[in-house]
């Protein structure tokens, strides 16, 4: 099991993103110390094993969707990734991005669109760029 399916797995265990590592350290009875080790490097067979026995039927729960790309309440258009490392951020035409009083460096062009205004739900990665990349080609997957 790798970090992230272990990450999905425990949080559809869990129900929620909230408080789930220590809730999960309970279940399986190991210290919160080893839920952290298996969200930064992956799950031993042990731990994976027991998460999965959490389960019940000990299949591993599939976030349906990697990538989400749809209009926001406030009538933006986002990119989420909902796994780890999760994050959002919006799309905007590059001619609206001209406009967009928050550019920044970290944003990243896309064809005619732009990338920006990223918030990091998990610790921001070091291999920025790739990831950077990877959003790109899934923003234009929903082309």
């Amino acid at each position: 099991m790798t970090r992230e399916e272990f990450i999905s797995n425990a949080v559809a265990w869990h129900g929620s993103v909230i408080g789930w590592q220590s809730t999960l350290s309970r279940a399986l009875d190991v210290d919160q110390r080893t839920i952290r080790r298996a969200v930064k490097d992956g799950p031993t067979d042990n731990v994976a094993a027991a998460l999965l026995g959490l389960l019940g039927d000990g299949v591993p729960v599939r976030v349906p969707a990697e990538w989400i790309c749809g209009d926001g309440s406030d009538g933006g258009e986002y990119l989420v990734h909902t796994m780890s490392p999760r994050f959002l951020c919006l799309v905007l035409t590059e001619d609206a991005w001209q406009a967009f009083e928050h550019q920044s460096e970290g944003d990243y062009q896309v064809g005619d669109s732009v990338l920006c205004a990223f918030q990091w739900i998990d610790r921001r990665p070091d291999n920025i760029a790739m990831w950077m990349e990877r959003a790109a080609d899934a923003l234009e997957g929903f082309a």
